[in-house]
Formats: C-alpha cells, sequence, structure tokens
C-alpha cells in the first residue's frame, strides 16, 4: 500500500512577480540542454563533445535551466539565437597565407591563427551561417 499523498506549500504570489515576454536562449545554451536533458548524456561527455571544460558545461546549462523555468514560469516565449559556437559547418579561409581551418575560439573567426592577418572569411556563406548566427556570415 502506498502512502498518502502529501499537500505541497506553493506561494502563488511570487509567480506574479515575473512579468517577462519573451526569454532568450543562446544556441549554446539549447545544445546543453538537448545533451543532458533530451539525449541524457553525463556532464563530461557533453563538455567534450562541445570542446569545454565540465566547469563551463556547468555554466551554460545553469544559465540554460534558469531561463527556461522563468519563461515557463512567466509564460514566456522563448527564443533560440546567437550565443559563442561554432558548428561542425563552419570553415574558415585566410586570404594572406592561404591557412583553411576550422576556428576553435572566437578569436579565429577574426585573426587566422597561422599568420594572425585579419583577412579571414567563413568559405560556407551558404543558409546555415545565416541561420545559425554565424558572425563570420554577418
Amino acid at each position: 500500500m502506498s502512502r498518502p499523498k502529501q499537500l505541497k506549500q506553493v506561494d502563488l504570489a511570487a509567480f506574479e512577480a515575473m512579468p517577462k515576454e519573451e526569454a532568450i536562449l543562446g544556441a549554446d545554451e539549447s545544445y546543453a540542454l538537448f545533451l543532458k536533458d533530451i539525449k541524457g548524456m553525463h556532464q563530461q561527455e557533453c563538455a567534450d563533445l562541445m570542446g569545454i571544460s565540465r566547469a563551463s558545461f556547468q555554466q551554460i546549462l545553469d544559465v540554460a535551466h534558469k531561463k527556461v523555468a522563468e519563461a515557463l514560469i512567466a509564460g514566456a516565449r522563448l527564443k533560440i539565437e546567437g550565443g559563442e559556437f561554432v558548428t561542425n559547418m563552419c570553415q574558415m579561409a585566410c586570404s594572406v597565407c592561404g591557412h583553411s581551418y576550422i576556428p576553435h575560439l572566437l578569436k579565429d573567426k577574426k585573426v587566422c591563427p597561422n599568420c594572425h592577418s585579419s583577412s579571414v572569411a567563413c568559405t560556407h556563406k551558404g543558409n546555415h551561417c545565416n541561420l545559425l548566427g554565424c558572425p563570420s556570415a554577418e
């Protein structure tokens, strides 16, 4: 026989203090939620896949959870855009030294890691860059 259900104390007035129309979730935050909460991966696996430390992954996940919770409670629209990220489609090329590379650091999207020239551009200036907010596509 199961235990009887116990009533929980809930302060409904606390919800009224959250007037928010829109919450913006970065692409990196939404991907962190996907890996951890949807795919059920361990944090270290998620961090390795994203190329960051486990502590950085935890910070991203904490921010994402808070944004989603606030949007859910406030009845706000949840919008996914921006964030500091690269995709497996990102490929950069330097017009000075001809070096072609996949950026690993944010600065790699602005400066060639080989010759340090700022004459770099995305070689895939297609729809995926525009849709995913690739800073090189702008």
